[in-house]
């Protein structure tokens, strides 16, 4: 599935065989991979294979309980997400939705926990802390975007950036780190980015691994310190990384539009054992 953009709907291939999907991912990138089988089967051997080549896409494998322990050792190296074939499909929506970065899955453990949720945060509630930190920070522009480019909220002053590219560029960069955490076996560290140029200094960091926040600072306007925006920079990551963000009603999405067009597969391998309407 390739990752949506705004106003954009969800594109999801599905086939009937693991030479065929894999045929298909040669040809254009995914965003996520999911994958029905039992055992060791085609599927699992396909993933694999994919993961090696692409390393940025996120897999989600449905099995029937046969895995043997050595392949879920594996599914875990690649940071494949491992469900029954019949779980429920409410929970299921809420795993592909983690995956596609439609929700934070901190709040999203959070809210399938026993401890009290958090009161849900809005992205107008995100632009007012991004707001705040940029005006002690004296940046022109802050913004929030996902770890594919997407600007998800900002505040300041636009005017000569391209921000759309900035974002993406950035979040490129966030790729590779967030890689290096996963091989030293460490998925919570933070990165900071720092881009010292004649006109513009660009100070990023990761909010968990599917979020990241830029201050950018015009140099004729303001000389920014590193030891004062990297503590500023800190303490927003922090305090989003704790925010119930509701992004957009991705449950209402997924239930309409992406169960939808995944139920006739999953009905075709597993018959009636996977129930959507749960």
């Amino acid at each position: 599935m390739a990752p949506p953009a705004v106003g954009v709907a969800y594109k999801i291939t599905t086939t009937g065989s693991a030479a065929a999907a894999q045929l298909q991912a040669t040809r254009q990138p995914f965003h996520l991979l999911i994958v029905t089988g039992h055992g060791r089967g085609e599927g699992f051997g396909m993933a694999v294979r994919l993961h090696d080549i692409y390393t940025d896409m996120r897999l989600l494998i449905l099995h029937d309980g046969s895995l043997a322990k050595a392949d879920l050792v594996r599914a875990a190296d690649m940071g494949a997400c491992v469900l029954d074939h019949s779980v429920p499909g409410e929970q299921l929506c809420r795993h592909v939705a983690e995956l596609l970065g439609l929700v934070h899955p901190i709040a999203s453990a959070v809210a399938g926990s026993d401890a009290p949720a958090r009161p849900p945060a809005t992205l107008a509630d995100v632009q007012l802390l991004l707001d705040v930190m940029r005006r002690q920070a004296h940046a022109q522009l802050c913004f929030y975007g996902d770890n594919i480019g997407h600007v998800l909220a900002q505040c300041g002053d636009p005017v000569g950036l391209d921000v759309p590219s900035l974002t993406s560029l950035i979040a490129g960069g966030f790729v590779n780190s967030v890689e290096l955490g996963r091989v030293l076996r460490d998925p919570d560290t933070i990165h900071l980015s720092v881009h010292e140029g004649a006109h513009f200094d660009i100070y990023s960091t990761n909010v968990g691994n599917s979020r990241l926040i830029a201050l950018i600072f015009n140099k004729q306007v303001a000389e920014p310190k590193l030891g004062m925006v990297w503590l500023l920079l800190k303490r927003a990551s922090a305090q989003l990384a704790r925010m119930n963000i509701v992004e957009q009603a991705a449950d209402q999405i997924l239930s309409a539009e992406l169960t939808t067009s995944l139920n006739e597969e999953f009905d075709r391998l597993f018959g009636s054992e996977l129930d959507f309407t749960a």
